[in-house]
């Protein structure tokens, strides 16, 4: 690595732990308020990210006003802020308060009987975290995660996250394969292009995006379970509800990719405001999409 940028890798890592130190003293009303002027000057100070957000917004919300997309992208910000600063809590340990209440366990225990292991599909919310963990409170719950390019960010997240959750790098298969052998419930979340060969080409808001078939191939070579789960928070409470098992998966990768496409794209529709846009560039393919047509 370049000396100039690992340099300012390390002053980067630092400073975001340094960050969440602080963060992970406070309490979570005032990491809430501090949020919201924090994302503000993001949003102001951010061309880019502010760019790519509104992209994202105006693809998959064309009805809208204007004026209602800048506002949806605003509190998207600001909530991704908060899962920023949220995220010293778990890294450092410090038990975390908010509530959580579930609906539709029945569904994820019966899955859980079968014995063949259960996937939740969860999706890239700005509270998925602090869902995630929550969970694991009530019912035993591991988490697939995308390794950080930071090294000294990496050391500290996965420390502090296995100290409450089993933790599976997305690329590890073997791991993930031998726990959902074992009959654990792993959160999976496929809403987001990852540089991967196993993707296929499916079609979400009417873009077609590059998908990942995991789920299809878990579910053909192990015979697992697929539980949809979605949730929302209310101030420091977070209310989880469970879905039944999807049926009929396994059998044809894009038929999958496309059936849950729908499903992230309805969930989303349900909660615009609390989705991390900051993640995907649907207007650069959906500009691959039109170049491959025209040729």
């Amino acid at each position: 690595m370049d000396t100039k940028i690992a340099f300012r890798s390390k002053i980067t890592g630092y400073l975001v732990l340094a960050i969440w130190k602080v963060a992970n003293r406070l309490s979570l009303d005032t990491l809430r308020w501090l949020s919201k002027p924090i994302g503000r000057a993001y949003w102001l100070a951010s061309p880019l990210t502010r760019q790519t957000i509104l992209d994202n917004l105006e693809i998959c919300f064309p009805e809208l006003p204007d004026e209602q997309r800048v506002r949806l992208g605003r509190q998207s910000l600001c909530g991704t802020v908060l899962g920023f600063l949220e995220a010293g809590k778990w890294t450092f340990g410090q038990s975390h308060k908010a509530t959580c209440s579930i609906e539709g366990l029945e569904h994820l225990l019966k899955a859980k009987a079968r014995g063949k292991g259960v996937l939740l599909l969860g999706l890239h919310f700005n509270d998925m975290i602090a869902v995630v963990t929550l969970l694991n409170r009530h019912t035993p719950v591991g988490a697939m995660y995308l390794r950080l390019p930071n090294p000294i960010l990496e050391t500290a997240v996965l420390e502090g996250r296995t100290r409450q959750l089993r933790m599976f790098e997305r690329s590890d298969v073997f791991a993930v394969a031998s726990a959902l052998r074992k009959g654990e419930v792993i959160w999976f979340a496929p809403d987001q292009s990852y540089r991967d060969k196993q993707q296929v080409i499916a079609p979400l808001f009417g873009v077609p995006v590059p998908t990942l078939t995991s789920l299809s191939r878990f579910v053909r070579a192990l015979g697992v379970e697929v539980v949809p789960f979605f949730h929302r928070r209310t101030g420091n409470a977070f209310q989880v509800v469970f879905a039944p098992p999807l049926e009929g998966l396994g059998a044809d990768e894009l038929a999958d990719a496309t059936r849950i496409n729908r499903l992230v794209e309805a969930s989303i529709r349900e909660r615009p405001e609390a989705y991390m846009w900051t993640n995907w560039q649907l207007s650069y393919w959906r500009s691959e999409s039109a170049r491959a047509s025209m040729d």
